[in-house]
Parts: structure tokens; C-alpha cells; sequence
């Protein structure tokens, strides 16, 4: 049993289980099967994200084109799903069994406006390392956080590529609303974009909801200022803003819309 598991263990269960989700504001019920206690944690306890979450929902309209850019087991995405019935999300997630898992979550919940992608967004074409224990454990990331007690150590293949490329490509819609969560790579993810955010396809993105983590932008040779400038320079500016624990999410939108 590693870390994460000892720090949420709940005696006498046993899995898979189904953890429903029926108090999200117009939101229907929704439902997960989790087959350990941090899937638990990251569902039914919204991974200590619920305002984040309601926050992030209200912001979408019905026919939004999504990106949610570190998918992880679907939350985000199964959840917004029903508040953008005319639109569509894409949700990325690059990690092996965690893209199993989201795409068992979304069949569970008969959702079919939701097309997965097992990449990894970020600012080349490529394959890239993961560091990742699974579900089981903290969330992959691109970089091996050394100085962190639990960090996934497990190394795996995958590929990645940028926003703009797969655009480029048409494999996937211009969107209107991006979400990011992906441990400190944010800053690559937002340097694979520039084309979109500076305005070379079809439209702008009107939303960028991203979950930033000052304690690994760092491995990625940036920080939140960087990132702040970066976006600033396209013409976006910060609606709102939350700190939880050592991480802040921020929701910048399109000046001048």
C-alpha cells in the first residue's frame, strides 16, 4: 500500500465501489467507479477542489468547445459535460491506467459528447517520460519532483504534443474554454499554444481556467509571474482567483470580447 493510500485508508472496504455525485448545482447525478481510496478522494471528495470545481461550471455556456487538459479519472470533464449539452469536451490524459479509467467513468455515465486523447499537451512533438504510480497515487507528472514525499517514481513512455499542432491537424475543434491541471507543465502546455492564444486559427479562446503549482513551475524553468506575463501578453486578464493548499487556481479571460 503506497503513501497515498495509508494517508486516506478507510477500514472494511472493499472495491470497486460507485461513489454518486448528486449536490453539484444543476447539475444531474453522476456517478464513478473507484477501486481505491484515492479515487475516492479525488471524486466523492473532489480531490479538495469543489469550489474550484462550482466555480469552473459556471463559467460555461451550453454550446462550449472544452479542453481539459489533465483529464485524471473525470471529473472535470463528466461534470461539464452535462453543462455544455450543445458542445463538446476533449479531455487529454496521458497516463495509461488513469486514461482507462476515465474512459470506464464516462461509459459508466452514458456520456457521448466527450472524446478522449491519451497525449500529453505540451511544447513539442514527441515522446515524453512520465513519473507515475497509476491511480493508486500522486498525479503523473513530466518532471520527477525529488523533494517531494510520495512523488510517483515509476517511468513510463508516452507521447506528446501541442495545442497548436493538433489543431493544425484538425483532429480536434478550436476551444472556447480551456482547463489545465498538470503538476508545473502548465508552462509547456501554454508554449505549445501561442498560435491559439495569439489569435492564428478560426477564434480566440475565451477561458483559461488553470490550476497552477508554484512548487514544481520551477522543474519546468518558469513560475507564476512567468506565466501571469505570458498570458497577460495575449490579451487575457484575471476574473478570479483561489489558493488551496500549495496550489492556485486562476481564471483568466479574453480582454475585448
Amino acid at each position: 500500500m503506497n503513501i497515498l493510500n495509508r494517508l486516506f485508508k478507510s477500514r472494511g472496504k472493499e472495491y470497486p465501489q460507485v461513489v454518486k455525485i448528486h449536490d453539484l448545482p444543476n447539475i444531474p447525478t453522476i456517478q464513478f467507479k473507484v477501486y481505491n481510496q484515492i479515487e475516492v478522494q479525488r471524486t466523492r471528495n473532489f480531490g479538495g477542489e469543489r469550489p474550484a470545481l462550482e466555480y469552473f461550471l459556471s463559467i460555461l455556456h451550453q454550446q462550449d468547445i472544452v479542453y481539459d487538459v489533465g483529464a485524471s479519472v473525470g471529473l472535470f470533464s463528466i461534470t461539464a459535460s452535462q453543462r455544455v449539452s450543445n458542445g463538446k469536451i476533449f479531455a487529454f490524459e496521458p497516463d495509461f491506467d488513469t486514461f482507462a479509467r476515465l474512459n470506464e467513468n464516462i461509459l459508466f455515465n452514458g456520456i457521448n459528447n466527450i472524446q478522449t486523447i491519451q497525449l500529453a499537451l505540451t511544447d513539442r512533438e514527441g515522446t515524453l517520460d512520465l513519473y507515475t504510480d497509476g491511480t493508486e497515487g500522486f498525479a503523473p507528472t513530466l518532471a520527477f519532483q525529488k523533494d517531494r514525499i510520495g512523488a510517483p517514481k515509476n517511468k513510463i513512455s508516452i507521447k506528446g504534443t501541442t495545442i497548436d499542432n493538433l489543431i493544425q491537424s484538425g483532429e480536434v475543434m478550436v476551444p472556447d474554454v480551456i482547463k489545465i491541471d498538470i503538476e508545473g507543465a502548465e508552462s509547456l502546455c501554454l508554449s505549445g499554444a501561442k498560435g491559439l492564444l495569439r489569435g492564428d486559427f478560426e477564434k480566440k479562446t475565451r477561458d483559461l481556467f488553470i490550476e497552477f503549482h508554484p512548487d514544481f513551475l520551477p522543474d519546468f524553468g518558469s513560475s507564476v509571474e512567468k506565466l501571469h506575463d505570458l498570458i497577460s501578453s495575449f490579451e487575457y486578464e484575471v476574473i478570479w482567483s483561489e489558493g488551496r493548499d500549495k496550489q492556485e487556481h486562476f481564471h483568466y479571460r479574453l480582454m475585448h470580447l
